[in-house]
């Protein structure tokens, strides 16, 4: 009997050993950690880099709280209609509409999503042009065992997209400039008369529209003036308007 009670409890070790190691390789989201917004950004220097605003950072852990290496992760912009992401741009996917990476010794992919939103800014408020509101951005990972949702750190929620350059994908410029600053103001007034809220502008990441937003956008459009910001340097992704 004594010899049977050994077997049982060395075979249920063997398999809570099993359980746990096959488990070390599986995302966790509560252990993993992702950004609550991403700024869709443009180029600097010219076309020679991405705007460093644009930096954001995934990091994917197991249930251990363990850093997963090569694990895949996605940022899925397919429900936003009103944001359109460059051409060619590392890790850019325009048939997928995704942005897609691997993660590093330490779990952790960062990236930098190039792209515009295509509002023409051509509505009088309170209409607005259409698209995502908050959380309309869905990050993935996956380790070799299924996509698994990561959520913002903050909010527990898909994470917001934003833009930098909200006509540039109308045809309306190339980067941010004074005419992303009507179309910021626009937006707020539209807004402030009850339209929906759209996550594209909301500059300074804070769930809201305001004047706050302007000012943020105008901040943003001095310092590229410094750095000779552009938008996509080469054609935006082909998507349909918003309806």
């Amino acid at each position: 009997m004594t010899g049977l009670v050994r077997k049982a409890t060395l075979l249920g070790a063997c398999g809570l050993f099993v359980a746990a190691a096959a488990m070390a390789n599986v995302p966790d989201p509560t252990k993993s950690s992702a950004p609550d917004f991403i700024l869709v950004v443009g180029k600097v220097n010219n076309g020679a880099n991405p705007d460093p605003a644009g930096l954001a950072t995934v990091t994917v852990r197991d249930f251990a709280n363990n850093p997963i290496a090569g694990a895949t992760v996605t940022i899925d912009f397919s429900g936003c209609c009103d944001i359109n992401l460059c051409d060619a741009g590392v890790g850019h996917n325009c048939a997928a509409r995704t942005v897609s990476g691997l993660t590093n010794a330490s779990g952790q992919y960062q990236f930098t999503v190039l792209g515009a939103a295509k509002d023409p800014g051509n509505l009088v408020p309170p209409a607005q042009y259409g698209g995502c509101g908050a959380h309309g951005v869905h990050i993935y990972a996956n380790a070799g065992t299924g996509n698994v949702e990561l959520k913002g750190s903050v909010s527990n929620l898909p994470p917001t997209g934003v833009t930098l350059d909200l006509n540039g994908a109308a045809g309306q410029s190339n980067g941010t400039s004074g005419s992303d600053i009507s179309n910021e103001i626009t937006l707020f007034g539209a807004f402030n008369l009850g339209a929906p809220y759209k996550g594209r502008g909301d500059i300074n990441l804070d769930n809201n529209l305001s004047g706050a937003d302007v000012s943020a956008l105008i901040a943003h459009f001095g310092r590229l003036g410094l750095i000779q910001g552009v938008g996509c340097t080469g054609a935006f992704c082909a998507k349909p308007a918003c309806p």
